[in-house]
């Protein structure tokens, strides 16, 4: 959860950390508000998102 208003907020530096730890098979998503599009996909690059919401 990147959005900084929830009690789920996570850094993208600690959603990386929970998903290096993850099974491949499990999907990593992202879920945001109101970022710009270049701060997302850069995000999804650096956790390795799977899916954006």
């Amino acid at each position: 959860m990147f959005a900084p208003a929830s009690p789920r907020f996570l850094t993208p530096a600690d959603a990386r950390e929970i998903a290096a730890k993850l099974p491949r098979t499990v999907k990593r998503v992202g879920v945001f508000t109101d970022h710009p599009v270049e701060e997302i996909l850069s995000v999804a690059r650096l956790v390795g998102l799977d899916i954006i919401q």
